[in-house]
Parts: structure tokens; sequence; C-alpha cells
């Protein structure tokens, strides 16, 4: 073995210094993995090269290439990483909230369209999550293989969808707005301000408000009622003369 593979599966160590690749801490692949988003927010997919990111990350290119060995590894564990933390934000949103009718819902509502992040959370709306959304979306946009995990996470979210106690197709209704929501900004498709989110958070409370009070007592009060769509039976009212006197005919 040659003095040169000898050394080409190192990388960084916490100091700075090179270490053996197999012994990386974490710390030193998310340096990597963060390397990877900011060559990708700068210079596009296409531009994502192992140099680049081995120079920005500060590591030896032979230990990149030992723990990803292509550019379409990177961009996989990459992808991976986001939608594990994002998987970890729902759940941990998702044990804050009470058992019981809409209790997804809740969570997506309270973690994704707040204007404030909860105590100890991450903001939501930074420019840091802004560009990491994006640079994930345009990955997967040009590689459609790469988007199994996100097909995976909201596979887990489609269950907890069905156990939600709401009336079918409520709980997407939440889902599909904050997605969409997500969407607007990422894309600068339109502006997200927090009377905006105020105003679609509320509308989205007061669905589930109303679908989970018919749920626990039965029935629908006559306060809920005045917020539901007036149905319509379809049954036009019959005019008849029943009631009218006949004469007898002569």
């Amino acid at each position: 073995i040659s003095k040169k593979s000898r050394h080409s599966n190192s990388a960084c160590g916490p100091t700075g210094r090179t270490v053996r690749f197999g012994a990386m801490s974490e710390s030193c692949q998310n340096k990597v993995l963060h390397a990877a988003l900011s060559v990708i927010a700068a210079n596009g997919v296409p531009g994502l090269t192992l140099d680049a990111v081995a120079k920005q990350a500060g590591v030896s290119k032979g230990g990149l290439l030992h723990h990803f060995p292509t550019k379409n590894a990177l961009l996989s564990a990459m992808i991976e990483r986001h939608v594990a933390e994002w998987r970890g934000d729902v759940m941990r949103a998702y044990d804050q909230q009470p058992e019981g009718p809409g209790r997804f819902s809740r969570a997506l509502i309270e973690l994704c369209l707040a204007d404030k992040p909860p105590k100890g959370e991450k903001e939501n709306w930074s420019d840091a999550m802004h560009s990491s959304c994006r640079v994930v979306l345009t990955a997967v946009v040009q590689d459609p293989s790469l988007v199994q995990p996100i097909r995976d996470l909201y596979r887990d979210f489609a269950r907890l969808i069905e156990q939600d106690g709401l009336e079918p197709g409520h709980a997407d209704v939440v889902v599909a707005v904050v997605d969409a929501m997500w969407l607007y900004w990422i894309c600068d498709i339109s502006a997200i301000d927090s009377n905006r989110l105020t105003r679609v958070r509320a509308a989205l409370a007061k669905l589930i408000d109303v679908k989970v009070s018919s749920a626990r007592t039965g029935r629908v009060t006559k306060k809920q009622a005045s917020k539901l769509p007036v149905k319509r039976s379809g049954v036009k009212k019959e005019t008849t003369r029943s009631s009218a006197k006949l004469k007898p005919a002569t």
C-alpha cells in the first residue's frame, strides 16, 4: 500500500488535524454536509463537486471519498439528514400536543405556521432554513431518485393523518396548506409575513376546533354550526292544492 493510499481515508478532527475517516465525528460529518449545502447554494447542483466540498469543509478529498464516494452519495446523505431533522421536529411537536382528535394537525400548525418558534426550537422562517430547503428541493427536482426519503416521511405522515380523528380530508387540508405556504416561501412565489401566518393559522385552528368539538360530543353546538357552510338539501319545496277545496263537478 502506498503512502498516499494509507492517508486517503482521512478527514478533519475536532481541532482541524487529520484523523482516520472511520473515526469521523458527527460534528465533522455535519461540517461536510453543511459545506455541500453552501456549495450548492452558491453554484447550484451542477456546480457541486467533491473538490469544492472538501475545500469548503477543510477536509482531505481522500477522506471525503472514503465516506462519500460519489456526488450522488453526498446529495443522498444531505437529503436524508434534512428529512431526519424534519421528522424529529414534527414528532417532538406531536408529543407536546395532548392526545385526542386533531393531535397531528395541531402539531403541524404550531410548528410550521408559528411566526416565532417555541422555546428551545430553531427558527422555521430563517435565512438558513430557506437556503437548506431550497437546496434540497433543487436537488430532488434535478434527480428524482433522491426523493425516496421524503416519500417515506410522507407515508408515515399519512398514517398519522388517518389516526388524527378528524373527518376524512380535514387533516389532509392542514398538511396541504402547510406545504403550500412553505413552497411559496422556498421558491419566492409569494411573500410570507407574520400577518399572513396569523390569518392562516387562525383559519385552520377554527376548522379543527369545530371538528374536534363535534367528535368529542357527537354533536355540533349552535355557535359551531354558525361557522359551517350551509348545506342545501336539494329538495325543492312542492306546492300542492291539497288544502284547496274542490267543488264537485256539476
